[in-house]
């Protein structure tokens, strides 16, 4: 679906005319509101605006309970993320955490309010096996059976402690998009780094700049390939620019215009127009004219079909080897990629060969249309 099209549901306005004081959504659906807030990691902020609002003190109470709740397990989760990040400087190697555990601290007054499953970590290429190991003997298994980064550029990794599940994204690339790796490369997220300090180590994150314009990003190329939007993103983006003084406005304009995202940038302020004209985005607009834009991103405002993807990974890769291992591992993914797949294991090279001869077969439409996504 093209961005500039994408309109919101009546239950999703709801949501967000709540969460930002607009107008309160009426008893009766309230808790189908705070579902979708669950589903989106909204609820804290739902929770905290519930309190604050003119609803029935028993109702009120209620879902008082469930934010003291909520308050102790991100509490314990957090102490567990921030533990597992902090043993990462055992490594000896550089790393910056991105996304939610980055956001939420850099934009949100506590970091709590700030949904999130996973600890994103970006690493230097050369350096990944090294995490990878350190990872596996440190009790970590591979979230998905297999070393998935060869593919999609990250690995995702879990440990179960007691009743929580530790899960940690680790990425040689920003994107499994390999356009946007070109258009964003690593040296944007490390190089212009910021540390942040907590008790007795330093982590370093990108800089509110380089957050803005990743979230920017990502968010253009779920909704460009029909993949389901988490509203946290949206809110996220809302709240980043709300943030922003003039100056630092005016400051993140000349870095997108450095960077040539302009036209990205402007397509992105389309949708959330779109859907928020309460908000006045006049003041972050860019003159396009005067700034040039990005050719390697053209395909994340277009419609374009899973096969216009892979050849853009393929073109946009960093060398012929990395394409055919792309190419290679799209058509032919490891056994346990079909295993997991198809619920079943496969005892014979046989029935194997069958049912990557299916899924070739079925993969067909699915990049023929315009919903796909590279797993």
């Amino acid at each position: 679906m093209k961005i500039n099209k994408l309109v919101f549901k009546d239950e999703e306005r709801k949501l967000f005319d709540f969460l930002f004081d607009i107008k309160s959504p009426s008893t009766d659906i309230i808790f189908d509101i705070y579902e979708l807030s669950k589903r989106n990691g909204l609820d804290f902020l739902f929770l905290t605006q519930i309190e604050r609002s003119s609803f029935d003190t028993s109702l009120i109470e209620k879902f008082k309970n469930e934010k003291f709740e909520t308050i102790a397990r991100r509490t314990q989760i957090e102490n567990f993320r921030k533990i597992a990040i902090s043993e990462f400087a055992n490594i000896g190697k550089p790393f910056t955490v991105l996304k939610g555990f980055a956001v939420s601290r850099v934009f949100y007054d506590n970091p709590i309010d700030r949904g999130y499953s996973d600890i994103d970590i970006l690493v230097n290429k050369d350096d990944f096996e090294i995490f990878h190991n350190y990872l596996i003997s440190s009790g970590y298994v591979l979230g998905v059976g297999w070393n998935s980064e060869p593919l999609i550029k990250q690995c995702s990794y879990v440990k179960e402690i007691g009743k929580f599940r530790l899960e940690i994204d680790l990425h040689s690339k920003i994107s499994s998009d390999f356009a946007i790796n070109k258009a964003l490369p690593n040296y944007l997220f490390c190089h212009e780094s910021i540390g942040f300090k907590f008790k007795d180590f330093t982590i370093n994150f990108p800089s509110k700049n380089i957050l803005i314009i990743h979230s920017f990003v990502h968010l253009i190329s779920h909704i460009n390939k029909g993949n389901l939007i988490k509203l946290i993103w949206v809110y996220d983006l809302l709240k980043m620019l709300q943030s922003l003084d003039k100056e630092e406005i005016e400051i993140l304009k000349e870095k997108i215009c450095k960077l040539r995202l302009s036209y990205i940038y402007e397509k992105t302020l389309d949708f959330l127009s779109l859907n928020f004209s309460m908000f006045d985005f006049s003041i972050y607009r860019i003159d396009c004219n005067i700034c040039s834009s990005n050719q390697e991103l053209k395909h994340l405002t277009k419609n374009i079909s899973g096969f216009g993807f892979l050849l853009n990974n393929i073109i946009y890769s960093d060398s012929i080897k990395e394409g055919l291992v792309f190419l290679l591992l799209t058509i032919f993914p490891p056994k346990i990629v079909l295993e997991k797949k198809y619920n079943r294991k496969f005892t014979s090279r046989l029935s194997l060969y069958y049912f990557y001869a299916y899924r070739a077969f079925s993969s067909i439409k699915r990049y023929s249309g315009q919903q796909y996504e590279i797993k």
